[in-house]
């Protein structure tokens, strides 16, 4: 470590292949936190859309099949 920051490697000259590897310390609970998010919202619009077929007097099938009965 340079600087408590960057990283250093003193080599000699020639040819080389470097693999890193970098995971933020909050990585995995911010993944955790977009799972469940993504997850309430997924059963959010699935509820929504189980309660507007449940209830027959809402929609625009139901205003037209009023307008024509009157």
């Amino acid at each position: 470590m340079f600087g408590g920051c960057l990283m250093a490697f003193d080599l000699e000259p020639g040819e080389y292949t470097f693999e890193m590897h970098y995971i933020p310390s909050g990585a995995h609970a911010g993944i955790a936190v977009s799972a469940v998010s993504i997850g309430i919202f997924i059963l959010t619009v699935t509820v929504k859309k189980r309660r507007v077929r449940q209830k027959p007097g809402r929609g625009i099938e139901n205003s037209s099949t009023k307008r024509a009965a009157d």
